[in-house]
């Protein structure tokens, strides 16, 4: 035989009243606690809804979003790490200042061997040929090549630093 929604609902009534006529401290009472709500549910809606299937869904979500936590404090630690590892690598303003007064110094002493190779080329200008002259002429653009270098290294620096 099939029943009606409206003999559910009656039914549903009828169980409501005995559970509620046990009082508020009974143990079939709490045992019901939101029962008749998923019953009305699934007699308006036509759904086959247990206060048991949704206990089951909720620990098996629980289930998963402790997974999903444990995966994401791991993911956290490993952040935290890896900034503490970065943190390490980067230089101070001390450390900064250092190397750029190294590269300072090291591009006045470029310029210094520039220039001094920019006078043996003027004076071995009638020898363009002569193996000295070329050497004066790497010097120079050596010199020179370094120089650049170390302004552009305390250029970036500079950036870095601000």
């Amino acid at each position: 035989m099939i029943t009606t929604k409206e003999q559910e609902r009656k039914a549903l009534a009828q169980i409501r009243k005995i559970v509620e006529d046990l009082g508020e401290d009974s143990y079939i009472g709490m045992a019901f606690e939101g029962c008749f709500e998923i019953a009305e549910d699934n007699i308006e809606n036509d759904f086959g809804c247990s206060m048991k299937q949704r206990a089951e869904s909720a620990e098996k979500k629980v289930a998963s979003l402790e997974l999903d936590n444990r995966d994401l404090r791991n993911v956290i630690k490993q952040v935290k790490q890896d900034c503490a590892n970065a943190e390490s690598s980067i230089l101070n303003t001390e450390e900064i200042n250092s190397i750029i007064g190294i590269l300072s110094q090291v591009r006045i002493e470029s310029a210094e061997i520039a220039g001094k190779a920019a006078q043996r080329i003027v004076e071995l200008a009638e020898t363009p040929g002569s193996e000295e002259f070329r050497e004066a002429v790497r010097d120079n653009r050596d010199g020179k090549k370094r120089m650049e270098t170390c302004e552009k290294l305390v250029r970036r620096l500079a950036e870095l630093h601000r």
